[in-house]
């Protein structure tokens, strides 16, 4: 029986049958598989998985941190709400994100052709 809401995720990403079928046969995934199934962003080599991690952590580090926190609010919404509430939440979060002072700073960076300093 999968834990930590594992099923919801899994039933959720992979629909019924194969997320079913996962759990039912108790094997192990191997990378490539998991990113076929949409469970994975990428596979690399295990001896760059360190220097692309960073990589990653620095380019999510160097985003504007309340666009991003309310972009994964938003999209953990709409997979568990009526289309018409995922509307209203998406409204509350522009609302949110168009006040807020990284706003201001992206527009001007783009205007200025540099890169934004965020909040």
């Amino acid at each position: 029986m999968p834990d930590t809401a594992v099923s919801c995720y899994l039933v959720r990403e992979l629909g019924y049958a194969r997320a079913f079928w996962l759990a039912a046969s108790g094997r192990s995934i191997p990378a490539a598989e998991a990113y076929d199934l949409g469970l994975l962003n990428e596979v690399v080599p295990a001896d760059d998985l360190p220097a692309r991690a960073q990589d990653l952590a620095l380019l999510l580090a160097a985003g504007p941190a309340r666009a991003l926190a309310l972009t994964k609010r938003q999209f953990r919404a709409v997979t568990e709400v009526s289309f018409e509430a995922a509307l209203a939440t998406e409204a509350r979060h522009q609302g949110d994100a168009g006040g807020h002072p990284d706003r201001v700073e992206g527009r001007t960076a783009f205007a200025e052709k540099r890169a934004p300093r965020w909040a």
